[in-house]
């Protein structure tokens, strides 16, 4: 039996495992093979600079061709042409995506690599939540990247995602709520921008996103705006981004102001700093205490962040006050010496039973050498929290299998969509 005459349906769900490419080589064998496919290749669509005449392709197609627009579900965009010298037959001219994206109506997840100069695209999101996000009334999960390897895009850049009803996840890589200006910044694009942003201020309480997932990423003011924005914020993960992105500091307490609003609905915080790119200069901040999250159930800080130590070096309060009786999961960043501090601590908070709920602890720490006194203290923790079923992860960063036990992390919080588009998409 030759294979155009299997059932449609037979054929369509061989088709479902090719990639995009094979759909393409499919579909020019025959008409029966475009007429049962045709639609596949734009169901997830990766545009980039290095496939130019395929977006250009794309491009046209969907303008003239409405039914096939409401089949995009998926798109990322990158690098695209920003210039106002630039022809209008740019596969990527700012001009062009901001007049096709509003045909997408049926997109459900978008990511953008953003380049400089970009003033089109951004103008016709802020009237498309001015417009109450009418144009793209599924759109569920949006992420947003810095092109470059310095500096960072614009968090207010993200904000019309906030006002469309339909978005429910956020995530940004390479983003700073007070990014780096460019010192060959062009006056005209400065004055433009800063029209933009007049426009594009987020009102308390008046997006449905949940999820805000940053990698890469400063909050000078603790993504304050953001975060208020949202009418019920159940997870926030903020990787902090260092000098490389901004000259700001981690920011823990303002961080913790902006996240105590919503104390009933937070159900997974992760706060971590950049072991290479953090100046470090507020690491070691208080956040405050956690026992009123009642909603929270994954909890990741540094240790010093967590609870308050003195000029001696001790802490002035155990963990098992700062935290909430519905924690399931507990995963801190400790040195060493704060370890055997609050080696006690951890057991209890294990053992006790005041954490019913406390499935797991994670504990990254540095310990240089190994020793027996250093060993057994761990294997006394491990001990202890397997005599009550808890796990007990200990991660160290001089340790040859660390990069491996990254891997477990992201069964805790997978990997930042926005990182990668092809992975986002």
């Amino acid at each position: 039996m030759r294979i155009v005459d299997l059932p449609s349906e037979l054929l369509y769900l061989i088709g479902s495992d090719l990639n995009q490419e094979d759909i393409r080589n499919l579909i020019s064998t025959s008409h029966q093979m475009h007429s049962l496919f045709q639609r596949k290749p734009y169901t997830k669509v990766i545009l980039k600079n290095q496939n130019a005449s395929t977006a250009q392709i794309f491009l046209y197609t969907v303008a003239r061709n409405p039914e096939l627009a409401a089949c995009v579900k998926s798109l990322a965009l990158a690098g695209w042409e920003t210039s106002e010298d630039s022809d209008l037959e740019e596969v990527y001219d700012d001009a062009w995506l901001a007049l096709l994206i509003p045909r997408l109506t049926g997109l459900r997840k978008t990511g953008f690599e953003w380049p400089f100069g970009s003033s089109h695209v951004i103008k016709m999101l802020c009237k498309a939540a001015i417009n109450g996000g009418n144009c793209l009334p599924h759109l569920e999960e949006v992420s947003m990247c810095w092109y470059d390897m310095e500096n960072a895009v614009d968090s207010y850049q993200m904000h019309p995602f906030f006002e469309f009803p339909s978005v429910r996840k956020v995530s940004g890589w390479k983003v700073a709520e007070s990014a780096k200006e460019e010192e060959e910044e062009e006056e005209d694009f400065e004055l433009v921008r800063n029209e933009i942003l007049k426009d594009v201020s987020l009102p308390p309480r008046c997006s449905n996103i949940m999820d805000i997932d940053l990698s890469e990423t400063n909050a000078a003011e603790g993504m304050r705006e953001w975060i208020q924005a949202c009418k019920t914020l159940k997870f926030f993960r903020i990787i902090h981004g260092g000098g490389l992105i901004s000259y700001d500091d981690l920011q823990p307490r303002k961080l913790y102001n902006s996240l105590s609003l919503h104390k009933s609905t937070l159900e997974a915080i992760w706060v971590e700093a950049d072991e290479h790119g953090s100046n470090g200069n507020n690491d070691d901040e208080g956040m405050g205490s956690f026992v009123d999250f009642s909603a929270l159930k994954l909890l990741r800080l540094s240790l010093y962040n967590l609870i308050v130590f003195d000029d001696q070096g001790s802490p002035t309060r155990k963990i098992s006050d700062v935290i909430p009786s519905s924690l399931e999961i507990l995963f801190l960043d400790i040195a060493w010496e704060g370890f055997c501090d609050a080696l006690k601590d951890l057991a209890d908070i294990a053992t006790s039973g005041k954490f019913s709920k406390i499935a797991a602890l994670h504990i990254e720490t540095s310990n240089e050498l190994s020793s027996p006194e250093k060993d057994e203290k761990v294997e006394w923790l491990q001990h202890r929290c397997r005599e009550v079923g808890v796990a007990c992860h200990i991660y160290n960063r001089r340790s040859r299998d660390y990069w491996e036990d990254i891997r477990l992390w992201h069964s805790l919080w997978t990997q930042c969509e926005a990182e990668d588009l092809t992975y986002s998409c």
